[in-house]
């Protein structure tokens, strides 16, 4: 193994002439006999501590925590928080948390606040959405330019609803209307709504010819009944509880309880465009591009051709998974008509034209029916939740429903045999009810593997983080605790693992691997760190890129009279976000 080799392995130029530098129980040991020793090393593959696909991000409605835990129930991480859900939680794709937390108890599903906490706890931003114009409830998502859409409620009074054309027979007092809003973060607690949409601006109605937006709502699919479905006595007409992003189509999708529908909006528009029915990528402003679930909700079917019942967390399958592009909905299964049970529908979407998604004339959107349906196949009536619930397919094909109210995670195969199922019990008294959840199929955060030896000054060096893993925002910081004091060492990383005996450590990352420079030099408590800049790779082929898999290790001396005179911490296997 030649010397530039050696240095690929993390000891800098200079190093080679530190007297102490020998790992050999001798320290006499020359650099060169070091170099064809570590030459003759024997390397034999280390297994890498990996998360399985099941692992899984849920708050329970009950608890102030954020969970991520396998599919066996061991938990991973927990993210503490001093309010009860509001009632989403995310992963982000820089390894951060987007949490909606319930501070204004003004109707099921009230938020009121939306936060974004780093990997430790620490919370980046925290947004409040609660005053006479709008208040936030159930759910968040963010876009990739690091902004958040908000699921709002509208607040107007009834007495408006029946002056837009509303049967004054089924008026109440309030009467909250759906509002989308897309806030750019700006500072700790403030933001800027950039783009808002709102059902208000796009509905139709035939009970007042007097009134605006008269007509018939078979003729305007793509707009909204005002006098469908019962505004209740909080004022929540649609009862939106799910919202989704489709980067690639710039598109949103929102769960409609009340209509028993999903709907797919253009946000391509401009918000201008948004409070019309002209503009953007589909040319119908803010129209509904899209509906599904209930046709009777726009006259263009009857009960028989309902297919969603108060349905919860429609959203596209992600790029990667089997059925990408398609849509995916927990069904809650309220007033079906073979009575009430929960399934997962799986929608094939129409192939769009012109930009949208077309319907035919007088029919409803296609399809008539969804691709793959789940239900229990011992007792159907015994799978069900009546409010919240979700569903996430994963990689290899199966799919996690939430079966919420019960707090039951059931992952099934695509011949709808269990794979396996887990019981939430946290809190470990009273409702173990869980919104839904998200389960992950990379590591969301960096993991240990190939323990450490002991060095002079305890039971080994740990090798850690701090920032975030994500390439975009280029903020990952590698730390070491429990070294030696006042030593010298360097981080050091590759994209194989191994297990070779070095000094009185063990390298634990194969060739080729790639030193980190300046060296650190441990503080008096034996503390290190070094800000990792992934615009400026060591040399090619180190680049780190999102998706990418990485393992680091850290090398450094130690006292001779220790034994070998160097050691190496554990290892760490960093999985990229974008």
């Amino acid at each position: 193994m030649s010397a530039d080799a050696f240095r690929n392995l993390g000891i800098p130029r200079f190093a080679l002439s530190w007297t102490t530098l020998s790992v050999f129980s001798n320290p006499g040991t020359s650099v060169r006999a070091f170099l064809t020793a570590l030459a003759l090393l024997t390397i034999t593959p280390a297994a890498a501590a990996q998360f399985s696909e099941g692992s899984i991000l849920y708050h329970p409605i009950a608890s102030f925590d954020t969970l991520l835990i396998d599919e066996d129930g061991v938990p991973q991480h927990t993210w503490p928080g001093t309010a009860r859900p509001g009632l989403s939680v995310r992963l982000m794709p820089d390894g951060r948390l987007l949490r909606t937390r319930n501070v204004a108890m003004r109707g099921g599903g009230s938020s009121g606040a939306i936060e974004i906490l780093d990997w430790d706890g620490v919370v980046e931003w925290s947004y409040s959405v609660d005053d006479a114009e709008r208040l936030s409830h159930h759910d968040a998502t963010f876009l990739p330019n690091g902004n958040v859409v908000i699921v709002c409620w509208d607040k107007h009074t009834g007495a408006e609803a029946e002056a837009l054309g509303r049967n004054p027979a089924t008026v109440n007092l309030n009467w909250w209307p759906l509002e989308l809003i897309e806030v750019e973060p700006t500072g700790p607690t403030t933001g800027t709504i950039v783009w808002n949409w709102k059902a208000l601006d796009h509905l139709v109605q035939n009970f007042n010819a007097g009134m605006p937006n008269f007509g018939a709502p078979a003729d305007n699919p793509r707009r909204i009944d005002l006098n469908y479905a019962n505004i209740a006595n909080s004022g929540d007409w649609q009862h939106a509880n799910a919202v989704d992003y489709n980067i690639e189509l710039d598109q949103l999708v929102v769960s409609q309880r009340g209509f028993s529908e999903f709907w797919i909006i253009d946000h391509s528009t401009t918000t201008a465009e948004a409070a019309t029915s002209s503009g953007g990528n589909s040319g119908h402003g803010g129209d509904l591009m899209y509906r599904w679930g209930n046709p009777a909700a726009y006259g263009r079917g009857v009960v028989a051709d309902q297919k969603l019942f108060t349905q919860h967390d429609s959203h596209w399958i992600e790029s990667g998974k089997p059925g990408a592009g398609n849509m995916i909905v927990f069904n809650n299964g309220n007033a079906r008509p073979t009575g009430p049970s929960s399934s997962v529908e799986e929608i094939v979407l129409p192939a769009m034209v012109g930009g949208t998604y077309p319907i035919g004339v007088g029919v409803p959107f296609a399809p008539t029916s969804a691709l793959w349906t789940y239900e229990d196949q011992v007792n159907p009536l015994s799978f069900f939740t009546s409010a919240m619930g979700g569903v996430d397919r994963l990689q290899n094909g199966n799919t996690m429903i939430c079966l919420a109210g019960s707090g039951i995670f059931r992952e099934v195969a695509p011949d709808f045999s269990t794979v396996h199922q887990f019981q939430n019990t946290t809190p470990p008294v009273g409702s173990v009810a869980v919104f839904r959840t998200r389960s992950h199929t990379v590591n969301p955060f960096p993991t240990t593997f190939c323990p450490a030896n002991a060095n002079s000054a305890g039971p080994g060096t740990s090798i850690g983080w701090t920032g975030s893993i994500s390439v975009q925002r280029n903020d990952l910081v590698l730390t070491v605790a429990d070294a030696p004091p006042n030593e010298f060492g360097l981080f050091y990383y590759g994209a194989g693992t191994t297990s070779a005996p070095l000094g009185d450590g063990v390298r634990c990352i194969s060739q080729p691997f790639y030193r980190l420079l300046p060296p650190a030099q441990m503080d008096g408590f034996g503390n290190a760190s070094f800000v990792l800049d992934m615009e400026q790779p060591p040399q090619a082929g180190s680049d780190i890129l999102a998706g990418s898999t990485w393992y680091f290790q850290f090398w450094h001396r130690d006292d001779p009279s220790f034994g070998a005179g160097s050691n190496l911490s554990n290892g760490m296997e960093i999985t990229f976000w974008n």
